[in-house]
């Protein structure tokens, strides 16, 4: 065998095992992506969780906002303060997963399942008279989807736990 027939056969597997190097440096990428992306998810249902936990341990502030997703005006001034401290929370939690949406960087699994979540609180009637009162303090982009859910939430008839006697099926 001569020195040329060695150095091409040599050059040939060096191209082979960049081949090879890179593949492998993707497939680690992608893992590591796929990886981010669910922790990134597993952290904004916590956080989700985190800002609704308020209304499971405390069943008064639970009775302020079923009666203030069906009329927010109707609440007493230092109740309307605390039901709106709890669903700016909320929404802040929302906003949240929105840039985590804009970014790529959440599951898609769990984007239908916090959109329906989200047009479900959206289609109260209390709930769109806070958003209206208060969507000034958050971000214009965060806005425009937040007025894209409601559209579709008002379009939606939703059977909800929280729809008080005859608005809910029995």
């Amino acid at each position: 065998m001569n020195w040329e027939a060695f150095g091409a056969i040599s050059e040939g597997l060096g191209a082979i095992a960049v081949i090879m190097s890179v593949l492998y440096l993707a497939v680690q990428i992608r893992a590591q992506t796929k990886e981010e992306r669910l922790a990134a998810t597993r952290d904004l249902a916590a956080e989700y969780r985190r800002a609704m936990e308020h209304m499971f341990q405390d069943k008064e502030l639970a009775k302020l906002n079923l009666a203030a997703k069906h009329d927010y005006k109707a609440l007493i001034p230092e109740d309307r303060i605390r039901v709106s401290l709890v669903w700016s929370a909320i929404f802040r939690s929302m906003e949240q997963q929105y840039l985590h949406i804009c970014h790529g960087s959440i599951d898609p699994l769990y984007l239908s399942s916090i959109d329906r979540s989200k047009k479900e609180f959206l289609s109260f009637p209390g709930v769109q008279t806070w958003w209206r009162l208060s969507e000034h303090a958050f971000d214009d982009e965060f806005c425009e989807h937040v007025e894209a859910l409601l559209v579709e939430a008002n379009e939606t008839d939703f059977q909800s736990s929280f729809k008080q006697g005859e608005d809910r099926d029995e």
